[in-house]
């Protein structure tokens, strides 16, 4: 959920400098570290999902395998 929060700010900041800034300054620079940003917190957030996932399945093995002994 935070990424998501990352995310969106980061894309109205992209769309707010697009605005503020046209014709006047090259924003390539904002945009890429803003789009760097944006990569890099969503990788985190997968990998993180991806731990959540099979932590979840380890414990119900771990469940699993106490109920049976």
């Amino acid at each position: 959920m935070c990424t998501f929060t990352i995310v969106l700010f980061l894309a109205l900041g992209i769309a707010a400098s697009i605005i503020m800034f046209t014709d006047k300054e090259d924003i390539t620079g904002i945009m890429m570290l803003a789009l760097i940003c944006i990569f890099t917190s969503s990788s985190i957030a997968m990998f993180a999902a991806i731990l959540h996932q099979l932590l979840q399945i380890t414990v119900e093995l771990q469940y699993e395998n106490e109920l049976t002994v």
